[in-house]
């Protein structure tokens, strides 16, 4: 591989397949779809702001264009730009320029409040879609908590299923980042069992657990896909081993699968008398939901105030939705 491509490709297949993290997209359609994180730490709203806007700091290099985090600026006005300063080759033997990238651009900046910024982040920078990410940040008792949305929508070349699970992943290794710089993140009590345990007075009709073989197809196709699509991006690149791109798919799918198996195995789902309830604290009345729909393995819960919620790798999506 030549050398003056080897920055481009890493940071290519590093951003279309994510590092491992908690993965949360809350809304998918072939228009497009919406990641959504959060996290509670122990620093202030004021301290929350210095660092989100000064992502050099936190920002994971792997995820950058140039390799280096050091190169990334964010002016926080309407119209700012998040940019990142691609240093010029230092070879004697040629002439070099320093180059520049573009992330996205604010378009909202709230002091302690909001950041709002629009672009097509790594991959999608490629196509023709809008990427809207706001970053919500408001005091609670614990501390400072950060919800962390990205609502991508536009014609796109990429399977959706695919690359918003690889956006997302890679949108929670970013808070996970800038909530690791500020400080030990604090854990909130839950109302409810991750289980999704039900009130005292109310009995339990059905579970739905996660199976663990739907899993485990679900990211072999994953894996199938994620080795087509970084082959043949490699071989736009003009790589002369594209099938490096295959074996980097593979490996990062596996060790994603393997890193949330647990977490996701625990996702259970219970059916009670008078609603719905998940892991978190989720809950979902019966007499609310509008709409229950197929998402691949997974069966999306609809209400009439429009949350979403996402029972996954369900082994029999028809008969869940059914219930």
């Amino acid at each position: 591989m030549p050398k003056n491509r080897l920055p481009v490709c890493v940071a290519a297949l590093a951003l279309a397949f994510g590092a491992p993290a908690a993965a949360d997209v809350t809304e998918s359609s072939n228009s497009g779809f919406v990641s959504r994180h959060e996290a509670v730490v122990s620093a202030s709203p004021r301290d929350v702001w210095l660092a989100l806007i000064s992502p050099a700091g936190w920002w994971r290099a792997e995820h950058t264009w140039s390799g280096d985090a050091a190169n990334l600026t964010l002016t926080p006005q309407a119209g700012g730009c998040f940019c990142e300063k691609i240093p010029e080759v230092d070879e004697p033997d040629r002439f070099t320029l320093e180059g520049s990238v573009e992330h996205m651009r604010v378009i909202q900046a709230t002091p302690e409040r909001a950041l709002r910024m629009q672009g097509a982040l790594g991959p999608l920078q490629s196509e023709p879609v809008t990427g809207i990410l706001t970053i919500a940040i408001s005091e609670v008792e614990t501390g400072t908590r950060i919800v962390w949305e990205y609502n991508v929508g536009g014609p796109m070349r990429y399977e959706v299923p695919v690359i918003s699970q690889a956006v997302d992943g890679v949108m929670g290794a970013q808070l996970t980042g800038l909530a690791e710089l500020l400080g030990p993140v604090v854990t909130e009590p839950e109302p409810e069992a991750e289980t999704g345990a039900q009130a005292p007075d109310e009995a339990v009709r059905e579970r739905f657990p996660p199976d663990r073989e739907t899993y485990i197809r679900d990211h072999l196709i994953l894996a199938a896909v994620g080795m087509v699509g970084a082959t043949f991006v490699l071989y736009l690149l003009g790589n002369a081993d594209p099938w490096i791109g295959a074996i980097a798919a593979l490996l990062a799918i596996a060790v994603r699968g393997a890193y949330l198996l647990s977490e996701e195995m625990g996702q259970v789902w219970v059916l009670t008398d008078t609603a719905m309830r998940g892991p978190g604290g989720r809950r979902a009345p019966l007499s609310a939901i509008t709409d229950v729909r197929r998402v691949g393995s997974a069966v999306q819960i609809v209400t009439r105030s429009g949350d979403k919620y996402l029972m996954k790798f369900q082994a029999d999506p028809k008969r869940v939705r059914a219930r």
